[in-house]
C-alpha cells in the first residue's frame, strides 16, 4: 500500500521559485518597454504635431498605475501630480475626481501634524 501523498506530483528539487522567476523576467522586460512607450506617448501628446494634453494626462495615469505595480511609489505620485493638471474634466470627470483624491491623500504634511479625528454627528 503506497504512503499517503506519495503519488502526488512533486514540485521538483528546487521548488517553484525558478518557475516563478522564469515567468517574472519577461514581465519585467515588458513593463520597462511599456514605461518607455508611455513616456513617448506623453511627449507626443504634449509636444508633437497633434497635441492633446488630456491624452498626455491619461498616459501619465497609466504610467502611475504601472509604477505602482512595480512598487515605485514616488515616481507614481509624481506622474499623478503631473497628470492632474492635464486631464480635461469635461472629457473624463472620473479621472479628475480620482486625481483630486490622490493629490489630497499624498500631499506632504508637517511631521508634527496629526490627523483630526472624524467629527461626531452628535
Amino acid at each position: 500500500m503506497p504512503f499517503p501523498g506519495r503519488n502526488e506530483p512533486t514540485e521538483g528539487a528546487f521548488g517553484y521559485k525558478p518557475i516563478l522567476l522564469d515567468l517574472k523576467a519577461p514581465l519585467r522586460t515588458a513593463q520597462r518597454r511599456l514605461l518607455k512607450l508611455l513616456d513617448d506617448a506623453v511627449n507626443l501628446f504634449l509636444y508633437g504635431e497633434h497635441r492633446d494634453s488630456h491624452l498626455a494626462g491619461r498616459s501619465l495615469i497609466s504610467k502611475a498605475l504601472l509604477l505602482t505595480e512595480k512598487d515605485n511609489k514616488e515616481p507614481a505620485i509624481q506622474a499623478l501630480r503631473k497628470a492632474n493638471g492635464l486631464i480635461d474634466p469635461t472629457r473624463e470627470p472620473a479621472f479628475c475626481s480620482v486625481s483630486a483624491t490622490t493629490s489630497q491623500t499624498t500631499s506632504p504634511r508637517p511631521a508634527n501634524s496629526r490627523r483630526r479625528p472624524p467629527s461626531s454627528p452628535i
